[in-house]
């Protein structure tokens, strides 16, 4: 009991094309905004499977065979084709639906003069409501999650490009019922008959296992047939390494819970207060560093506060390794302080505050 705090901020999971799941509820695609002058309108259609935010743009490409839909012929490209680049080109103007991809459509409808003048553009974005980039955005307030009735053998695939040293698994602000099966497997090629590694995870509120095992394909399986739900999510995905110190935070670290709440007065002086959530915090002290312990947090501090990103991270606190409490958090304030105690020993104290989840 009280294992020794454990800081899981280096996800080796860095983009949503890493992620392949294999089930995933339907994203939104939004109306199109045209620039041109000729009659046409176009609408949009379909349900979005992408992983990640596209831009579609349409473009007429060609009128010489006529200026109305079924002459006119159009090219296509999303804001992940290479520059200068198009996904198709002369591809028919039609009123039916014509599929480009991610499960996306589009279709066109007449006007009363001629459709197209040639110089027509239309833009729209499909969004992944519950795509898989939403693993990796550390907003509590989003996640992954399957299609309605798809809740046994689903499996979340992830090519890390290169075998790489894993020690820390965690699945966070899922759904998964206290019967679940969730099963972690990894191997040298993407191929899951009979895999390198294969480990039962144990169900929890937030599910965390550490291991020491290098590969660079992994997988994670879920079977919850009983979920009544009907479909099977989960907020966050780690899948990296764990900062360990070689000294510990003494003894009497603390660890602060606070009400967040919201106070109006009335013109008639009567005071009402809501409560909205609940969010801890903690204070860590360390009195007794090393500086290879020093140089780590400075580590672990510049990739929370990613200056080349702008984008600051949370992570997750692992409070006493060995006890199923894992917490989301954020520094509370950005700056490492650094105390010399004596050569070569440094003392810091680090602040966190839960990231809490809003209501949705």
């Amino acid at each position: 009991m009280y294992g020794n705090t454990r800081f899981l901020y280096d996800n080796k999971i860095t983009t949503a094309g890493m992620l392949t799941p294999s089930s995933q509820a339907d994203g939104v695609i939004t109306g199109a905004a045209k620039q041109g002058t000729g009659a046409a309108a176009m609408n949009t259609g379909g349900a979005y499977s992408g992983q990640s935010t596209l831009i579609y743009t349409v473009q007429i490409d060609d009128v010489t065979g006529g200026n109305e839909i079924g002459q006119a012929t159009f090219r296509w490209r999303t804001s992940d084709t290479t520059a200068g680049a198009w996904e198709a080109e002369s591809v028919t103007t039609a009123t039916a639906m014509t599929a480009l991809s991610n499960g996306v459509e589009i279709g066109f409808v007449a006007g009363s003069d001629d459709d197209f003048d040639g110089n027509e553009l239309w833009t729209f974005y499909a969004y992944p409501s519950f795509g898989a980039e939403k693993l990796l955005d550390r907003d509590r307030g989003t996640g992954w999650r399957s299609a309605t009735d798809d809740i046994e053998n689903v499996t979340l695939t992830i090519d890390l490009g290169a075998a790489v040293n894993i020690t820390a698994c965690v699945l966070f602000d899922h759904n998964l019922m206290a019967g679940a099966t969730v099963t972690l497997k990894a191997n040298t090629t993407d191929a899951w008959g009979s895999p390198a590694y294969t480990q039962v995870l144990t169900i929890a509120d937030a599910i965390i296992t550490y291991l020491d095992q290098t590969y660079r394909y992994w997988q994670i399986e879920i079977d919850d047939a009983a979920n009544p739900d009907a479909y099977l999510e989960i907020g966050e995905l780690f899948l990296g390494a764990y900062l360990e110190l070689e000294t510990n935070a003494e003894w009497g670290a603390e660890q602060n819970r606070v009400w967040r709440t919201q106070e109006n007065t009335t013109g008639w002086g009567v005071r009402q207060q809501y409560a909205h959530t609940r969010q801890d915090a903690w204070i860590l002290n360390y009195p007794n560093l090393s500086n290879t312990d020093m140089t780590a947090l400075q580590t672990m501090y510049a990739a929370i506060y990613n200056t080349t990103t702008g984008v600051v991270t949370p992570l997750f606190l692992h409070l006493f390794s060995d006890e199923v409490d894992v917490f989301l958090v954020t520094p509370t304030e950005p700056e490492l302080p650094r105390a010399y105690a004596y050569y070569p020993r440094n003392a810091t104290t680090l602040n966190f505050t839960e990231v809490v989840a809003p209501y949705v």
